[in-house]
């Protein structure tokens, strides 16, 4: 967790973090040259609890600081967190399950709650469940929340970790880099995360260059993926979705962000000329779009 000036949220974050129902862990802190209370915060927190271990980073930027985080790690796994988030009770818990029921998995997301800066529940965002259709959407977007992840080390470490040069958007291009070398990726579709709309959040300070850094790692994506999911791996990875969904085991909407990440990938992936994957990705597109409209006429129909 790399926090700089995280003033009143902190404490938030470090009671959520804190307080999971999983405790097999060590919370690694890294405080990035902070002038606040922050180091006042963080000395309490690790007198009182021993899983608590603070590492002081000369104010280098907030890639140095996970990246610092990661070395002094010794764990197989690694969980992000953010300094002025919240995770819920069981986010560790459900995720270290779903790991170890599918040991093939190199890096898990959920889906996020969004809460505004006093901590009260906006909306949710969720993300791409199955590979192939993450594989496909990472020629657009990323497809995770980045506090949200953990990640197996063995394959951080193989990747090259995070990369400076990539900031604002060094969490796109790492997940870029896992998927060319291989590694598998999934999200839960369970909000077991808060993320806060806050003023001071990276992602909102320098949005513009982000976007410009985005397109950039997208447009490296598509040219460096190995071979994409096929129409029928992602025809099956959609239809798989509306099985869940029926089975009550994830909601609708999963359903609809199938559909909407795929069908945005279409044009980019005709413009970096890898006509499998965009034949693949109207596939996934069509499959979710209209199982998502039958259950949606379901329902209406009662």
């Amino acid at each position: 967790m790399p926090v700089r000036n995280g003033g009143r949220d902190l404490d938030e974050a470090l009671t959520s973090i804190l307080g999971q129902t999983f405790g097999a862990f060590e919370l690694i802190a890294v405080d990035d040259g902070s002038t606040d209370e922050t180091p006042s915060r963080l000395r309490r927190a690790s007198e009182e609890d021993p899983r608590v271990r603070v590492i002081v980073s000369p104010g280098t930027g907030f890639v140095a600081a996970v990246n610092a985080g990661i070395a002094a790690s010794v764990s197989d796994w690694i969980a992000r967190m953010d300094a002025d988030d919240r995770s819920h009770p069981e986010r560790l818990a459900r995720q270290v399950a779903h790991l170890d029921a599918h040991p093939e998995v190199d890096l898990l997301g959920t889906s996020v709650r969004v809460i505004d800066a006093a901590g009260t529940p906006v909306s949710t965002i969720r993300f791409p469940l199955d590979q192939a259709v993450i594989a496909l959407s990472l020629r657009t977007e990323t497809p995770f929340c980045h506090g949200t992840v953990m990640m197996r080390r063995a394959a951080l470490i193989a990747a090259g970790g995070y990369r400076s040069d990539r900031f604002p958007a060094e969490d796109y291009d790492l997940w870029c880099r896992l998927a060319t070398a291989g590694a598998r990726l999934a999200n839960l579709d369970q909000p077991l995360y808060d993320y806060r709309l806050s003023a001071g959040g990276v992602s909102r300070t320098i949005n513009e260059r982000q976007q410009v850094m985005a397109t950039e790692i997208g447009v490296e994506y598509g040219r460096q993926a190995p071979t994409l999911p096929g129409v029928r791996e992602v025809w099956r990875a959609a239809g798989a979705i509306a099985h869940q969904v029926a089975d009550g085991e994830v909601d609708a909407r999963a359903l609809a962000r199938t559909s909407r990440s795929t069908r945005q990938s279409i044009v980019p992936w005709v413009n970096s000329r890898r006509w499998a994957g965009a034949g693949a990705a109207l596939a996934g597109a069509l499959r979710a779009e209209t199982a998502y409209r039958l259950r949606r006429a379901r329902r209406e129909r009662g």
